[in-house]
Parts: C-alpha cells; sequence; structure tokens
C-alpha cells in the first residue's frame, strides 16, 4: 500500500473550473479533462472533480468512443486509511506510459 491519493486539485480554467455544476455532462467534461493529463482514481475523483459516482460517468464515456481503461489498485484515502480495490481509470492510448 504504498501508492498515495496524489493528483491533482481541478484547474482553474477549462471543464474544470466549474467544480459546482453536477451535470452529467459537465462530470463528464471534468472527468475526460482530467483523463487526458493522467490516471485518476475513484478516490481523486471524487474529491478533485465532484465527481460522486466516476464509474457511471466512466461508462457514459466509454458509450461516447472514449477508449478508457480501468484498473484496480491498492492505495491510501484522505485520511490514511488503506483500500484494497480503488478503480484507477486511464485513456488507453496513455496506459502504458501512465500506469506504474
Amino acid at each position: 500500500m504504498s501508492q498515495n491519493n496524489t493528483h491533482a486539485p481541478a484547474a482553474e480554467n477549462g471543464p474544470e473550473a466549474n467544480i459546482v455544476d453536477t451535470s452529467a455532462s459537465a462530470q463528464r467534461a471534468r472527468l475526460l479533462a482530467a483523463l487526458r493529463k493522467g490516471p485518476v482514481t475513484t478516490l481523486d475523483a471524487r474529491r478533485d472533480l465532484n465527481v460522486f459516482v466516476p464509474g457511471v460517468r466512466v461508462f457514459e464515456l466509454r458509450q461516447e468512443g472514449h477508449p478508457i481503461v480501468t484498473r484496480l489498485i491498492r492505495l491510501l484515502d484522505d485520511q490514511g486509511r488503506p483500500h484494497s480495490r480503488v478503480a484507477q481509470y486511464a485513456m488507453q492510448g496513455e496506459v502504458a506510459d501512465a500506469l506504474p
């Protein structure tokens, strides 16, 4: 459990900027923008992107044709509690470079 949740907070510009918009389309836009920058875990999406159920948004993005892959990882949450099966999402073309 050596991995910590280290995703950067949402950017001030672009799709991530309107973090209070909880519409499905806004959540998809924030999540897709983050995935284009690198892997995103379920915990990252909830904390940094205000996407409460990331799996549903990932499913919808896949339905739109985005090649997103899922890997289950172990990591510690913000309070240091271990989680053994946290989804980590990444764009398929970037998996070899992005995932440890």
